[in-house]
């Protein structure tokens, strides 16, 4: 809509103004942002390859998601830790005890 007087600016009504928006807080993402991987400086989806149409890491210009950074560091071995075993719960151990009925 135009307003008659071209000085006048018409409000948004959906817009929120003055103390409103500035007291508004943000909805936190359920998924994790700027992680990076695989000694990736930069996240995935940081560089686009028109030629390729790819996305890729901007630190590397690679396009292959798993792939390891040629510039980060090292990968470290991993370590000797035994895995711990996962535990049972009483319920488990009864329900496995029980023949199963049918």
């Amino acid at each position: 809509f135009a307003s008659p007087d071209p000085n006048v600016k018409l409000e948004d009504p959906g817009e929120e103004t003055g103390s409103a928006a500035s007291s508004r807080t943000l909805v936190k993402s359920k998924y994790p942002e700027d992680v990076t991987v695989r000694g990736h400086s930069q996240i995935w989806g940081s560089w686009f390859t028109t030629d390729e149409q790819r996305w890729g890491f901007g630190c590397c210009q690679l396009t292959d998601l798993l792939a390891r950074c040629p510039h980060g560091p090292e990968e470290e071995p991993p370590s000797e830790k035994p895995v711990p075993k996962k535990k049972r719960r009483r319920n488990e151990k009864a329900e496995a005890a029980s023949p199963a009925e049918g």
